[in-house]
């Protein structure tokens, strides 16, 4: 082991020291760990470091903000809810991969990365969830964050990694599914889609367009356009509930069309390494 690699051990262990509070406050360590090696056993990959702390992480996201209940019950919120993501990386980030660089498959990192995104707090002590997950995989998270303030613009750059998209690609699917689903049941329950989905719905297709996805799409990108295209039509369509008054939603004029092609790119330097 390199100096540099004891000294990236050392301060994994302190972040790992520090870590987890609420896991350990109830005594979840081991059952942690095992509900992490059973979900990369189940889904095929391989458990590292990294993953591990992922997972934890989400254990703890799951205590904080829903508060303590049975193990068992915990474990199946994070693997069917918050490993959506993770699920369809797998699933289908190796063709979108293969497709767009010479990678082959989902690195350690990159799972790690997926794993961790949705509890990952970004602003708040910065240094120790890189050191729990990797200046890679951290790497990952923030630059999707860029994708939303720079309206896509990085997400076409050349010396944006194919994993760094294939990561934002998962996660948008997953939000614009979220959306459908949601659409789907308010339009079955209550007549009418909700305000609030509404806005979420327009934001991500407003987002997508900045992204000017390939005219040969993966399965992955075509996921993604599916469910945009059925959300703008039930934006266009379908009445909006506010304020317990019924109207028609005023999304007459579409975002920019994910099949038109890219628009000319400038000369920026690069931002993210």
């Amino acid at each position: 082991m390199t100096l540099r690699d004891q000294f990236t051990d050392q301060k994994q262990r302190e972040a790992e020291d520090n870590s987890f509070q609420s896991v350990r406050k109830y005594g979840l360590m081991r059952f942690a760990d095992e509900a992490h090696s059973r979900f990369m056993a189940d889904i095929g990959a391989e458990p590292t470091r990294e993953t591990r702390n992922a997972y934890l992480m989400q254990v703890d996201y799951i205590i904080d903000n829903y508060g303590f209940t049975a193990p068992e019950a915990i474990e199946s919120v994070v693997n069917h809810e918050r490993m959506r993501s993770t699920k369809a990386l797998h699933e289908l980030g190796p063709a979108y991969l293969q497709e767009t660089s010479s990678i082959k498959e989902v690195s350690p990192e990159l799972y790690a990365a997926a794993m961790a995104s949705s509890a990952v707090k970004p602003g708040l002590d910065l240094e120790r969830q890189t050191a729990l997950l990797g200046e890679d995989a951290m790497s990952m998270i923030t630059t999707t964050e860029l994708f939303y303030e720079e309206h896509g613009r990085l997400f076409q750059k050349p010396y944006t990694s194919a994993e760094t998209k294939a990561l934002h690609l998962t996660e948008t699917a997953e939000q614009l599914e979220q959306v459908r689903n949601h659409t789907q049941t308010q339009l079955e329950e209550n007549g009418a889609i909700a305000h609030s989905t509404a806005n979420f719905g327009l934001s991500l297709l407003t987002h997508l367009s900045g992204l000017q996805l390939r005219p040969n799409r993966s399965e992955l990108e075509n996921q993604v356009v599916e469910n945009a295209r059925e959300i703008h039509k039930a934006l266009n369509e379908q009445p909006v509930a506010h304020s317990n008054v019924m109207f028609a939603f005023p999304y007459q004029e579409p975002p920019e069309d994910p099949d038109m092609p890219p628009p000319p790119t400038d000369n920026d330097s690069p931002t993210n390494g």
